[in-house]
């Protein structure tokens, strides 16, 4: 694997970024240093500063699709 290479764990991580780091490590049965020490890598593999841009940067690279990101609580279609 290249040093730019997300694993399919850190993928999954990215997936979830709707959500808390408590909300993933719940989700995933993971400790929440655990999604912490994941997002770090995953910022320095695609040379980001924040998960928004980490969700761009890998929509734009194919490492992920819309689709893939899950929505979060507040889904627009459930809005009034």
């Amino acid at each position: 694997m290249s040093e730019n290479e997300l694993t399919p764990r850190q993928i999954e991580i990215l997936s979830l970024a709707v959500y808390s780091n408590p909300e993933v490590a719940h989700r995933l049965s993971i400790s929440v240093r655990t999604v912490k020490n994941h997002w770090t890598h995953i910022l320095e593999r695609l040379n980001c500063f924040n998960r928004t841009q980490a969700v761009f940067v890998a929509i734009d690279r194919g490492i992920i699709s819309l689709d893939d990101v899950e929505r979060g609580p507040l889904r627009r279609d459930n809005w009034y």
